[in-house]
């Protein structure tokens, strides 16, 4: 993800992983991801994380 923000022009990046991790690295970009979320969870998920402003912004996509 650093590498993608770092770069010119529009980027895109997928992250495969199973809901623990995938947990873990989605609090780090918004900490108010927690417990109740992660048990949210679905199999298989699929989550934005995208630029905006002076942060990130995450979104689950479907």
């Amino acid at each position: 993800m650093r590498h993608c923000s770092t770069s010119t022009g529009p980027s895109v990046a997928a992250i495969v992983t199973h809901g623990n991790l995938l947990a873990l690295i989605l609090r780090s970009y918004d900490p108010s991801f927690g417990y109740a979320e992660w048990q949210a969870l679905r199999n298989p998920d699929c989550y934005i994380v995208a630029d905006v402003g002076t942060g990130t912004a995450v979104a689950r996509a479907w």
